[in-house]
């Protein structure tokens, strides 16, 4: 299950809304594509970010609504290639696609609420998955199925740490 919590409410995907702290459930869905999986959920400064296998969508709303946020460089959502996590550092959100890099796969990121989206894969090879992203010191450190890398500008560009091949699955700040 995947949830994020709010000041006032907790979503869990597929996307169901408590404003009781989980003691009741109801549907908050309106918007979401029927019949697709929901993947990942984010709550950053007032949006509702929902990663499905059509796409990502935004609720301005508290989840009563949503609207597909895929301008592009995002990638059209299947159930091979979807946002499967999203991260947030300061007012930077990144979604993290499920493909490979090559496949369309990788970071995407949004500095506005998942408004306008821009690839994050500079400097990542076009064999890579990415798994996980994390903050330390002021960079942003990327778990990848070729190895870890580092970002100084917030997934602008990205670093590769080691030049063996080999594979990161984790990465924590």
């Amino acid at each position: 299950v995947y949830m994020v919590a709010t000041n006032t409410s907790t979503f869990v995907a597929t996307v169901y809304k408590s404003i009781d702290g989980g003691s009741s459930w109801n549907p908050s869905g309106a918007g979401l594509p029927g019949g697709q999986s929901v993947q990942s959920v984010h709550y950053t400064n007032g949006v509702l970010l929902c990663g499905t296998e059509g796409g990502i969508y935004r609720s301005t709303n508290a989840g009563s609504s949503w609207t597909l946020a895929n301008p592009s460089p995002l990638p059209n959502a299947s159930s091979s290639n979807y946002a499967k996590k999203f991260f947030q550092f300061g007012s930077t959100t990144l979604a993290v696609y499920s493909a490979s890099i090559g496949s369309a796969g990788g970071i995407y990121r949004s500095t506005d609420g998942g408004v306008q989206w821009f690839n994050g894969n500079g400097g990542l090879a076009l064999n890579m998955v990415v798994h996980q992203v994390a903050e330390a010191g002021g960079l942003l450190y990327t778990a990848t199925t070729a190895g870890l890398a580092s970002s100084n500008n917030l997934a602008v560009t990205w670093n590769q740490i080691a030049t063996a091949n080999f594979a990161c699955y984790g990465v924590q700040g």
